[in-house]
Order: structure tokens, then C-alpha cells, then sequence
């Protein structure tokens, strides 16, 4: 830029010695103005692009749902028994009373699954069940009268409970199925899908937060749809 203006301005024969200086001061002043002037736009402009860039981020990160380390939509078969101290510790603190409402049987391990690293089993005996939930940094109980399935029924639901916070704890739902059950699966009313452990005629599934269980499916051992019931939400 300098040298240019060199060759076209201050080179000009009609100008007095301390005129083109002072024409040279001013241009050059001027230049290192605009100059410091773009610079500052230049970083401006990334500045905003990088505060833009974090915030998108930041909203991806907000909005991303959380981490699923410590559980899975489908479980995997875990083999437990009663001395197990995640059944102990449940047992002890699963209410005894009143019978009316929770039976009155000695319960035992029926069904137990593995989601991601957390824990879970289905106790029962007789007219109950109950649920254990082992997670990482909690645990979850409960326990509720459970008859037998009367004639023709397919799939009950004897549990349906747990948080209501969308934010925090976890959901379940457990029964009792037919011989010819081998599937259950769930539908929550968020639309997350959950398929269900099934043996000895139950069934017990979990999730994480406040969603009901808006539908359940059973299938028999060829897919084939036996049943859907839609359980009361709450």
C-alpha cells in the first residue's frame, strides 16, 4: 500500500517538499487507522463465531440425553439367588404389612436381568411380588399383591410404579404371564421401547425417569401377538 502510494502521490512534481510529507503522514496514519479498525472487526467477527460455536455446543451437550452407561432398553439374563445381598438388602426393606396389600408368602428370586451396569430382580411367592432395582448410586424397592392369572388371561400387571419425575429415578412395571408368554414388551408414554425379562411366568422391566407404561405387548415363542393391555397410568 505504502509503495503504491509512493509512485502515485507523493511522487507528484507540483508539490512542495513539506506538502507531499505531510500528505504522506496523513495517508499513512490513515492506513494504520483502517488497519487497526479491521483488525478489531476481524476479531470481533471470531469472537462471535467461537462464543456461537460454544453456545451450539453448550445446547448440544444441554440437550443431550442422558448418558445410558447404567442401563439398556433390553436386559440381559442374570443368574442370582437369595443369599445374593442385593435381595437381602431389598428383602429388608420391602414392607411386611398389612398383608391385605402386599401378601403375605415368602418371596424368592423369579426373575433377575442385568441393564447396562444396574441390577435388577423380580421376587415371588404366592399371592406377591416384589421388585429389587440395584443402580449405581441407589436402590429401589417394592412390593404388591400379585393373585394368580385367572382363566384366559394372558399378561397382569401387578406393579406399576415407582419415580414420577421426569428428571430423576426410574419407572417399572412387573406381572404374571401364561405359559405360552415368552415376550413383553413396553411402550412408555414418551415412546421409549423396553422389552421386558420373562421366566417362570413373570415378567419385570424398568427405565429411567417419570414415563407410565402406555402400552404392553405379549408374544409367544414365534413373535405371534398373544395379548396388549394398556395398564392404568399414573
Amino acid at each position: 500500500m505504502t509503495d503504491y502510494v509512493d509512485d502515485c502521490v507523493w511522487a507528484c512534481g507540483d508539490l512542495t517538499p513539506a506538502r507531499r510529507a505531510a500528505l504522506k503522514h496523513d495517508l499513512v496514519t490513515r492506513i494504520g487507522r483502517d488497519k487497526r479498525r479491521y483488525r478489531r472487526h476481524v476479531a470481533t467477527a471470531v469472537g462471535v463465531a467461537a462464543v456461537a460455536a460454544a453456545a451450539t455446543v453448550a445446547a448440544m451437550l444441554r440437550f443431550t440425553p442422558a448418558a445410558t452407561a447404567s442401563w439398556s432398553a433390553v436386559p440381559r439374563p442374570l443368574s442370582i439367588g437369595f443369599d445374593d445381598p442385593m435381595v437381602q438388602q431389598c428383602l429388608a426393606g420391602l414392607p411386611a404389612w398389612p398383608s391385605e396389600l402386599v401378601g403375605r408368602a415368602q418371596l424368592v428370586p423369579m426373575v433377575a436381568e442385568k441393564r447396562g451396569t444396574s441390577r435388577a430382580a423380580l421376587l415371588g411367592g404366592g399371592d406377591s411380588q416384589a421388585i429389587c432395582i440395584a443402580v449405581d448410586k441407589s436402590r429401589t424397592g417394592g412390593r404388591t399383591l400379585s393373585p394368580a392369572l385367572p382363566a384366559g388371561t394372558e399378561i397382569s400387571v401387578a406393579g406399576n410404579g415407582g419415580s414420577t419425575d421426569t428428571d430423576s429415578g426410574d419407572r417399572y412395571v412387573y406381572g404374571r404371564v401364561a405359559p405360552r408368554v415368552v415376550t413383553v414388551s413396553i411402550v412408555t408414554t414418551t415412546g421409549l421401547h423396553v422389552t421386558a425379562s420373562v421366566a417362570h411366568g413373570s415378567y419385570v422391566a424398568w427405565w429411567p425417569g417419570g414415563a407410565a407404561p402406555a402400552t404392553l405387548t405379549a408374544e409367544d415363542v414365534n413373535g405371534q401377538l398373544i395379548a396388549r393391555i394398556s395398564p392404568t397410568s399414573r
